[in-house]
């Protein structure tokens, strides 16, 4: 009979959910310096990218539901880093110039974060286990 450590290293759920708390963590430490959160931090680059993205599909590019991305944009519209408007039952998050002068020191806290992760599990494993886990995800 397995032990527990075996049983929960042979569960998929496990053993992603370490894995994302343990780059989770990298992520923190990387953000922290901005004030910002690792989701805060994608809505940022999205809506830079964008330049204008409803509530809606920017929770279906980040992974989060729209009532997620609508409590992270209040925070975001007080900091003046993003503007809202609505347009009949769209709501629409645009950037603003503080965005575009902020956005930088995000990309290169996200670039760190990178390097952090690839020190610790080398360059041919991360870009094995992104390709692994990003074809894993278009199946769901």
């Amino acid at each position: 009979m397995k032990d527990i450590k075996d049983l929960f290293e042979s569960c998929l759920y496990f053993s992603t959910g370490l894995l994302f708390r343990e780059i989770n963590t990298l992520a923190e430490i990387n953000f922290a310096p901005l004030g910002l959160t690792p989701s805060y931090a994608f809505l940022l680059m999205i809506i830079h990218d964008k330049k204008e993205i409803t509530t809606g599909d920017a929770a279906n590019l980040i992974g989060l539901s729209a009532s997620t991305i609508t409590r992270l944009a209040d925070k975001l519209i007080i900091r003046n880093l993003i503007n809202r408007r609505q347009e009949g039952r769209n709501i629409f998050l645009t950037t603003t110039d503080e965005l575009t002068d902020f956005i930088p020191k995000v990309k290169t806290c996200w670039e760190q974060l990178g390097v952090d992760y690839t020190n610790v599990l080398g360059e041919d494993y991360v870009n094995t286990l992104k390709s692994a886990i990003n074809l894993a995800n278009k199946k769901f």
